[in-house]
């Protein structure tokens, strides 16, 4: 039986979309992070401290001559366990529904496809989100919708809900750690099949006995970004 995530999916493999970021960024190297509790160089890094946080990261992209470091979808990751956001003990959340990557703040996000502008919301708390744009899309007759979260809060001044984004156009900048949740600068990537009644927000990190569900309902935002590397 087809998740309402493998109708987004098939949607998306006929329709090419446009880069998120310059392709100028895109055509160099991209250095895919290991955010789980294999990685042991993690282990010697306050991940609460985003500036102790982006100098590992400034060291990944060094190392792998990259201008973009990527987190991956799917993946189980020790990196939210500085926040009560995400919750404690067995049931904490800790399995990653989009894709990340980390650039420069300010660097600018066009829009992959057209779209309406579906919510704005500014989750402020430490961990999460920050300034948030939901895209709203219909491709091939499937209604679904993308995320991008941690964004600066200039990017929430520029639209209203139902405000036409055409692919390619420039919709938003990536935030501050100071603004975007207290996170090195990054964009999350969301896509997701049913939103249901949330506005400006979404669950972006999903506990492993929810996992099955939660990636039913979000699939792989690379079907989106064909990112070569992942």
């Amino acid at each position: 039986m087809k998740t309402p995530g493998h109708r987004v999916t098939e949607a998306l493999r006929s329709e090419r979309a446009k880069p998120l970021i310059s392709t100028g960024l895109l055509e160099q190297p991209l250095a895919v992070l290991d955010l789980t509790a294999a990685n042991q160089a993690l282990h010697d890094v306050d991940l609460a401290d985003p500036i102790a946080f982006q100098a590992y990261l400034d060291g990944v992209l060094r190392n792998a001559g990259a201008a973009v470091a990527v987190g991956r979808y799917d993946e189980d990751r020790i990196v939210y366990r500085h926040s009560g956001l995400f919750g404690g003990g067995a049931e904490a959340r800790s399995v990653h529904l989009g894709v990340d990557l980390f650039v420069a703040s300010g660097t600018p996000l066009m829009a992959p496809l057209d779209a309406v502008v579906h919510s704005l919301g500014d989750n402020a708390s430490c961990g999460d989100y920050g300034p948030t744009i939901i895209l709203e899309h219909v491709v091939g007759g499937v209604c679904f919708h993308s995320l991008y979260g941690h964004l600066d809060r200039g990017s929430l001044r520029k639209w209203r809900d139902g405000d036409a984004v055409k692919a390619g156009e420039p919709f938003a900048c990536i935030g501050t750690h100071e603004e975007n949740g207290g996170w090195p600068p990054h964009v999350h990537v969301q896509l997701i099949a049913e939103l249901g009644r949330s506005r400006g927000d979404f669950p972006g990190v999903a506990a492993r006995s929810e996992r099955v569900r939660m990636l039913g309902i979000c699939p792989d935002p690379n079907v989106m970004l064909h990112l070569q590397e992942l």
